[in-house]
């Protein structure tokens, strides 16, 4: 099952991970399949038999829906009733359905419950000898410092923070909620999410010259020239510098004063693999260099949880656990390709 499991990896997360080959940090594929036999697989298993009994509890719904409509309908049919009749019947039957349908028969904190128990189960088990608190979180001096966002979060936590060494190279990761209100006090307007995924910090081996900011930016895209102006008007990053004429553009915003080390990093192929990894995941990458420090984020929910798809199939599993490896993979790459290691490092994160 090993190289199945393999193969349901996206080929752009495949791409950054053979660029570092010797990364021998996080755990192979083939040991993630032996964990996923012996603990995760009970676990989504019991997962899967909730799910399996909501599914044919809502196709019985569904179906005395039907019947209940049908039966009225032919019995407006028989006295001779004008066909209104059988609708006005109907609607009711209809809004008590969708009612109990959406009040008893759908579970939507269940993707929410199996992300939560990968990130127990799973996140602390992929490395050698990490240290793994639940409850807490990267700080916020990190979030705040990585430039991704001009708006400061009002409401910031997380869980699940990883703290780790690959080789010379310290890291920090966990899952961060970081979101604000819309509306002026005393009101309250619309939640916006700024970011709800993963975060992930490491150390690079020497400072940059120049902050340098990388975002998920879908605005050029979608509004042309006049996205192009939002995205210049930015005052708290480095200047926006529209580097490349490609796809990769439309989807992604340069913020830099220097463009020597973003341009080493971004390759043609570095480029098509991160908007290939972007359509394939459906997640917002944003990647920041400042200092002396490499700040990684994956915006978007770590599954693609489908309600009809059976729990236990090791898909969840594999989908969490690229997403981990690509944070590692690509600080690391970054580093081996601006900075190789020549002496040892030593920082307290």
């Amino acid at each position: 099952m090993g190289a199945a499991l393999f193969l349901q990896r996206s080929k752009a997360f495949r791409w950054f991970w053979a660029k570092v080959p010797y990364f021998v940090v996080v755990k192979t594929v083939a040991e993630i399949e032996e964990l996923y036999q012996a603990a995760l697989k009970p676990k989504l298993e019991a997962f899967e038999e909730r799910r399996f009994t909501l599914y044919h509890q809502r196709r019985q719904l569904v179906g005395l829906t039907v019947a209940v409509i049908t039966f009225a309908g032919l019995v407006t049919l028989g006295y001779g009733l004008p066909y209104w009749w059988a609708l006005l019947a109907g609607l009711p039957v209809v809004a008590l359905s969708a009612y109990l349908y959406r009040q008893k028969f759908v579970d939507p904190n269940m993707g929410t419950a199996i992300q939560e128990m990968l990130a127990q189960e799973l996140l602390p088990k992929l490395f050698k000898d990490p240290q793994h608190d639940p409850e807490k979180s990267i700080p916020y001096k990190y979030f705040s410092e990585s430039m991704f966002f001009t708006h400061l979060p009002e409401n910031f936590g997380g869980r699940h923070l990883l703290k780790g060494q690959d080789g010379d190279l310290p890291f920090l990761l966990s899952e961060i909620s970081a979101s604000y209100d819309s509306g002026d006090p005393p009101t309250k307007g619309q939640t916006i999410i700024l970011l709800d995924g993963l975060l992930f910090v490491t150390l690079f081996r020497r400072d940059f010259a120049a902050p340098v900011v990388v975002l998920s930016d879908d605005t050029r895209q979608q509004l042309g020239r006049l996205g192009r102006k939002i995205q210049q008007a930015n005052l708290y990053r480095p200047h926006y510098t529209q580097l490349f004429e490609d796809e990769f553009a439309d989807h992604f915003a340069i913020y830099t004063n220097d463009v020597v080390e973003i341009r080493q990093i971004l390759t043609p192929q570095t480029r098509q693999q991160l908007l290939q990894l972007k359509k394939d995941s459906g997640l917002a990458i944003h990647f920041s260099l400042i200092g002396n420090r490499i700040t990684i984020a994956l915006n978007g929910p770590l599954i693609n949880f489908d309600p009809s798809a059976r729990c236990d199939n090791p898909a969840y599993v594999m989908q969490y656990y690229e997403k981990v490896t690509f944070l590692l993979s690509f600080g690391r790459a970054i580093n081996e390709l601006l900075a190789p290691k020549k002496t040892e490092l030593s920082w307290d994160l």
